[in-house]
């Protein structure tokens, strides 16, 4: 994870935290080596020209800080990766060390809005412990926090988005501690208003669910969820984009598995059925990590029969989807969930 603070230190060692295999070639020119991230306080020559003090080597590491300009996470294809902590705990304790962490909310029901996201760095000295808390609440007025127990000043709040709500998620809230640093937050995009019941909305629409802002999008209405009627043609009703062109997505697997089409747009579905029988129609799930799930809709002739299956919900933080079926007998609706809050933390060196 980062290079020994104190003691001999070899080439060997440096070669091995850039990746490189025991006991084979390596240069102090190697670009690889020439690239580690300093220790704090230190500085490594970045050009092969000038020489290398091993003492400035100490505490360095392989693994970059987060990118908080363009937020897009980036760490080495092969590792190591964020951990993920996804149920809420009062009392963590992890070794000394820095730390990024990124943390994100709760998000909406039913077409709803996603959660707000912050990202920021920390020294832990690997005896205090930090908690991690997740209400169940939806709603603006509500927030998934962390904080070091006892120093409030390193509070930490992600906003929670709100059930079928037209409305972006506003950011949470930073602690004042100079502890915090690297650290930034942004929204989560909107829902699409949708009442809830058929009296409400009997046209057949549907919408999905809001995606968390994680790469800073340029464009913040392509967060926001897409509307799809049976009456009004083929529109699908679709989650919001979690990344557009442009956006640093090829280098992002900060978690193990992914690939650059999951932080992209949950599609969602539309139908209409003609031939008497039984028909199963679905959404899709948001992407994890933080998509807004995509909505099904679909309308129907006589003697159809509709299922709206349990697909739609909302990756990490986004919005859930909100499905509508328009049939002879006006058809069910279906709010599926907003994605649960989330915690990710990686050691970034001592």
């Amino acid at each position: 994870m980062a290079l020994q603070t104190t003691g001999a230190i070899s080439l060997n060692d440096i070669h091995i935290e850039v990746g490189g295999t025991t006991a084979t070639t390596v240069s102090l020119n190697d670009a690889d080596i020439r690239s580690l991230t300093a220790a704090s306080g230190k500085t490594i020559n970045t050009t092969a020209e000038t020489a290398i003090d091993f003492n400035n080597l100490y505490g360095a590491s392989a693994i970059p800080p987060f990118d908080y300009t363009a937020a897009n996470g980036a760490v080495e294809t092969s590792g190591p990766y964020y951990t993920l902590v996804g149920l809420a705990s009062t009392s963590t304790t992890l070794a000394s060390g820095t730390y990024n962490f990124i943390m994100v909310g709760r998000g909406g029901n039913g077409a709803g809005s996603a959660a707000s996201i912050a990202f920021w760095t920390i020294q832990l000295n690997g005896t205090e412990s930090w908690s991690f808390t997740t209400p169940l609440d939806r709603g603006s007025s509500y927030f998934t926090e962390w904080q070091i127990l006892g120093d409030n000043t390193t509070l930490v709040r992600a906003r929670h988005g709100t059930d079928r709500s037209p409305n972006t998620t506003a950011i949470g809230t930073m602690g004042s501690s100079s502890r915090l640093t690297n650290k930034a937050q942004r929204i989560g995009g909107a829902g699409v208003n949708i009442e809830y019941g058929i009296a409400m909305d009997n046209n057949g629409r549907a919408g999905g669910g809001g995606s968390v802002d994680f790469f800073n999008l340029s464009d913040k209405s392509r967060l926001n969820g897409v509307e799809g009627s049976t009456l009004g043609g083929t529109t699908v009703p679709s989650g919001g984009h979690i990344k557009e062109s442009g956006n640093p997505a090829s280098s992002t697997k900060w978690l193990t598995g992914f690939s650059d089409t999951d932080f992209e747009q949950a599609v969602g579905s539309y139908g209409y059925y003609g031939s008497t029988g039984h028909y199963n129609i679905s959404g899709s799930n948001g992407h994890n990590p933080f998509g807004g799930g995509g909505a099904a809709v679909a309308t129907s002739a006589s003697n159809v029969y509709l299922n709206i299956l349990n697909q739609g919900s909302g990756g990490y933080g986004g919005g859930g989807a909100y499905s509508r079926q328009q049939s002879d007998s006006g058809g069910p609706v279906e709010d599926h969930g907003g994605g649960p809050p989330a915690l990710w933390y990686l050691r970034t060196g001592n």
